[in-house]
Formats: structure tokens, C-alpha cells, sequence
């Protein structure tokens, strides 16, 4: 927008669509994740920008260049966001025993995770669900709103009073990368909703 018609930018991206992650957590209580998908296409042509759904193959910053399988592109200036991923062999057993929510695959299935759950409540059994923030997690904000909107759909399923939701993180203060008022806030939500929250826990592994 501040430079108009003064530069030309190109997108190579190996998907012809985005995925807004921050509404995944919306997944496990019924949205598709379809709905979530942005048309790169329809986007930078708004946006006057060329499009190249493809992969990077190398960048030779010397040379100033971009290859890619089909082609050689020329820059003046480069952005490169490869993204991040996660990495669940950190904690023994947390990929093998645990749900995790990294991906809309992911999501869903801890979607159905919350289905059998709220079935085993509505039978009259009793069960326990605890969320886990392990070190190393930058990002935690995610689980903290899927823990309360947990607890809301449970309340609105009428079945909360069978389910214990525990909250365990190896933060000092929840979530502590915005500082010690959101630590009070949350404090003060857990005990509103009967999450019972541990600070300060460090998993060592998961059985």
C-alpha cells in the first residue's frame, strides 16, 4: 500500500491457500476447518501481488535469486517465512498419549476426543481432563481459551459436574509472556469456573 506501483512483489508459496490458525481452536466444538482456508489467489490479486504456488528448491543470496523447480526469479529484497512446527518427542509420550493442537488434523481430533468425552459424562462416569503447558511453549494463549471454552460447552451440554478439568504449566505465572496481570485475571477465571491450575509443574513425560 505505501509503495504502490514503485516495487513489484511476488508470493511463492507452496499452498494456494492460508490458513487462519488463530480460529482453530474453534475446530473441536464444530467448525470446519475448510471454513478457515484463505484463497491466495482472490488475495494478492487484491492486493496487486504476483502469486507463484510453488516450492523453493534454494536461495543464493549473492546472486539475489530465488529457484524454484520451474524457474529462476530475481529480488532486490527478500522476506522468508518458513513458519514453525512442533516438536512433541521433547516430552517422552506426549505424541503418543496425548492430544495436541497444532494442526486442523489435530484439532479434530481432539474434536473427537471432547465428543467421548461428554458421552462418558452423560453416562454418569466420571472423568478428569488436564491440560498441559510443557517447557519451551512460547505460545500458550491457545489452551488457555480452549480450557474455558471447554468448560462452556460442557455447561451448556449440562454435563460440567462430571468432568474435573485440571490446568498444569511450567510458567511461574499464567501466562506469563504478557506479564503478572493476566496471572491475576486468570487466577481469578479458574476459580469462577472450578479448574483447579498448577504453576510452576515441568513434565518430564507422559504414561
Amino acid at each position: 500500500m505505501r509503495l504502490g506501483d514503485r516495487a513489484g512483489i511476488t508470493l511463492i508459496s507452496d499452498q494456494p491457500s492460508f490458513l487462519f490458525k488463530p480460529n482453530t481452536i474453534y475446530v473441536p466444538f464444530g467448525l470446519d476447518p475448510k471454513e478457515l482456508l484463505i484463497d491466495l489467489h482472490s488475495a494478492t490479486r487484491h492486493a496487486q501481488v504476483d502469486l507463484d504456488v510453488e516450492t523453493v528448491e534454494a536461495i543464493d543470496p549473492r546472486a539475489g535469486t530465488v529457484a524454484t523447480a520451474r524457474r529462476l526469479l530475481p529480488y532486490d529484497h527478500l522476506v522468508v517465512a518458513t513458519g514453525a512446527a512442533m516438536r512433541p518427542a521433547e516430552v517422552p509420550g506426549l505424541a503418543e498419549h496425548a492430544n495436541t493442537i497444532w494442526t486442523p488434523q489435530e484439532m479434530l481430533r481432539l474434536r473427537g476426543s471432547f465428543q467421548a468425552l461428554l458421552e462418558d459424562a452423560r453416562e454418569g462416569s466420571r472423568r478428569r481432563v488436564l491440560f498441559l503447558v510443557p517447557p519451551g511453549n512460547k505460545c500458550s494463549g491457545p489452551l488457555y481459551e480452549l480450557v474455558m471454552m471447554l468448560d462452556t460447552w460442557l455447561r451448556r451440554h449440562r454435563a460440567r459436574d462430571a468432568v474435573d478439568i485440571q490446568w498444569t504449566t511450567y510458567e511461574r505465572g499464567y501466562i506469563q509472556a504478557f506479564g503478572p496481570r493476566l496471572d491475576e485475571l486468570v487466577t481469578g477465571e479458574f476459580e469462577r469456573r472450578g479448574i483447579t491450575g498448577h504453576r510452576a509443574q515441568v513434565v518430564e513425560c507422559v504414561e
